[in-house]
Formats: C-alpha cells, structure tokens, sequence
C-alpha cells in the first residue's frame, strides 16, 4: 500500500513537471509582454530561487510530498493566494454536483435495476 502511494505520488509529480518550461517562464514572458522587462533574468533567478524551482528534481519531490502530506498545498503562483484557501472556495460546487449526479444515478439505476 505504501509502495503504491509512493509510486502514485512520483508519477503524479512527474506529469506536474512535464510541461515544457515552468511558471516563472510564462511569468517572465507576461512581464516583458507588459513591458515591465528590464532586469528580467535577475528578476526570475531570484524568483526561482524564492520559490525552490532552480533546486534538483528530487529534492524539488521530497519538499512537495512533504507539504502535501501535512495539507499544505503551497501558494498558487496563478492566482496569487493560498491553494488551500482556492480548495475552500470551490469544494462546496465540487460537493453539490457530485451528490446530485449521485441522487440522479440512483433514481436511474435503482429503478432499472428492480424492472430488471
């Protein structure tokens, strides 16, 4: 069980990293695009190193399971805001459609089930 949650995890990890470039690239861009560009390259070290993104891989791994492992999602470089405080937000929609398809497969399947 263990292994398989390891494995889960490096493979879900893997498929976060596996986009070409990562977040501060598509900042910088948006930063020279507004034309606020000047130092960019000082500005997106120190912002890498701010944020662990110019650490190795695995040591990138180990502090990310470790946070998800105590529910700390990080910050979302997007949205500027806590991950956690984006789960909060939106899991109350996420909770109401689930439970209604729910009540609907039940009405649905109960039904056939018993003409069957």
């Amino acid at each position: 069980m263990i292994g398989t949650f390891f494995l889960v995890s490096i493979v879900i990890f893997a498929v976060l990293q596996l986009p070409p470039g990562d977040f501060m690239d598509y900042y910088m861009a948006q930063l020279a695009q507004e034309g606020e560009g000047e130092n960019i390259s000082q500005t997106a070290a120190q912002l890498r190193a701010y944020y662990g993104l110019d650490r190795p891989l695995y040591v990138q791994y180990f502090k990310w399971i470790g946070h998800t492992l105590q529910g700390d999602f990080g910050f979302s470089l997007l949205y500027q805001t806590p991950v956690n405080d984006i789960i909060h937000r939106e899991i109350a929609w996420t909770v109401l459609v689930g439970g209604l398809s729910m009540l609907f497969a039940w009405a649905i399947g109960i039904p056939i089930g018993v003409y069957s």
